[in-house]
């Protein structure tokens, strides 16, 4: 998934690319991806400006701006870059993105928050020494990032996590992955602090209209261009026996509170 955001009449867009050598490796593969960064004045011919300020692959002329060598650690996947109008200059433009966290930081969490932990996360780090949490970056234009220490949220989902600062509930609202019912679903969160976040409630779950064995996987936030205030939602559902994807359409008129078209 990507983002895409017009401004000042030039379409800028990150988008997140898989590193075809860590398919080698099964504990990296999906984990360690680039954010990368073009740009378009109609938004059908793009260029790649060389904008990276890290080493990628031995080279220095690339487009990677986030992820891969800048978060050796927690790593990147199925992120998502929004514009935050509330904040100061210097974290104008913000990421937000699944990532892994070492025990000691997940206990630093539970200190802090301790209802924003997913109860699974114990099995994960008693397994793996590491469980999946959602990490945050700051920036002031959107190319030079800088990586939030602690995790926002101790979870896992692993889809296109999308968050956003909505003016009217003054708050931080994301949508991820969440499990009801051992079912795919999408959940929200909402914060007035963009370190820290609770545990998402369900918004869209397998339920009597579906078969039993489809389940709902990304959900493609935005709002209606013009409309700020007008959100739409195109969850994708996955339909397990044939591999099959559909795309639907769901409106809210408050970003509470959804119904399908």
């Amino acid at each position: 998934g990507g983002s895409q955001i017009k401004e000042d009449g030039v379409h800028r867009l990150w988008y997140e690319s898989w590193l075809k050598e860590d398919f080698a490796d099964k504990t990296r593969v999906g984990m360690f991806n680039a954010l990368r960064y073009v740009e378009s004045d109609d938004g059908i011919h793009w260029k790649q400006p060389p904008v990276g300020r890290k080493q990628f692959r031995g080279e220095s002329n690339h487009n990677v701006v986030y992820g891969a060598a800048y978060t050796p650690e927690s790593g990147f996947h199925g992120g998502s870059v929004f514009v935050d109008p509330s904040a100061p200059k210097s974290e104008r433009y913000k990421a937000f993105h699944l990532g892994m966290a070492k025990a000691k930081a997940i206990e630093a969490h539970r200190r802090k928050c301790p209802d924003d932990v997913d109860p699974h996360t114990a099995l994960t780090l008693k397994h793996h020494g590491f469980a999946y949490a959602l990490f945050g970056a700051t920036s002031p234009d959107g190319l030079r990032w800088k990586a939030l220490p602690k995790p926002l949220l101790v979870m896992n989902s692993d889809t296109h996590n999308i968050c956003e600062y909505d003016p009217a509930l003054k708050k931080y609202v994301a949508y991820v992955r969440t499990w009801f019912f051992h079912h795919r679903s999408i959940g929200r969160t909402m914060s007035a602090d963009f370190r820290c976040f609770p545990l998402p409630e369900e918004v869209f779950w397998p339920d009597a209209s579906q078969a039993p064995y489809d389940t709902w996987y990304c959900n493609g936030k935005t709002v209606m261009p013009g409309a700020p205030d007008y959100h739409l939602i195109f969850p994708m559902r996955w339909s397990l026996p044939t591999d099959h994807f559909e795309f639907h359409l769901a409106t809210s008129p408050d970003n509470l509170r959804w119904g399908f078209v």
